[in-house]
């Protein structure tokens, strides 16, 4: 009688473990998405700062790399592939490039499972979207 038991005990360790393991790595996905999204707010913020305090010939240029230096060093996880961000140019509010104009800064983001890769599929990807607008530095 002992040994049916033994295998009951083992198939209900393995359940419990199971559980336990899918829950641990569903909550470091939910952190690691709202890591991300600080990070791609902070980064579109940061690119737009930096393009309104450049030159007027270099903002959109500095704007952009600001903002993808600022991901590339605190993005959770960027080297490891499974985030995939988009920094497209700055664009300038009204079509004019001048002081006192505002400019946009958009960053874009596409956090991919990690660690529930094999539980959820692949379509299971989160796509985050920040923009910020400042207005062009008067003081050059």
């Amino acid at each position: 009688m002992l040994r049916k038991r033994r295998g009951q005990h083992a198939l209900e360790f393995l359940f419990g473990f199971v559980m336990l393991l899918t829950l641990t790595c569903l909550t470091l996905e939910v952190g690691r998405i709202i890591l991300t999204e600080q990070t791609v707010a902070s980064a579109s913020y940061v690119g737009a700062r930096r393009a309104s305090a450049a030159s007027l010939q270099a903002t959109k240029s500095v704007g952009q790399q600001a903002a993808l230096q600022h991901i590339k060093n605190n993005m959770p996880f960027y080297s490891a592939g499974k985030t995939v961000c988009n920094v497209p140019e700055p664009v300038a509010v009204g079509g004019t490039l001048a002081d006192g104009m505002p400019l946009s800064v958009s960053v874009t983001c596409r956090v991919d499972p990690m660690f529930t890769s094999l539980f959820l599929p692949q379509w299971a990807s989160y796509t985050l979207t920040k923009q910020t607008t400042i207005l062009l530095n008067e003081s050059h």
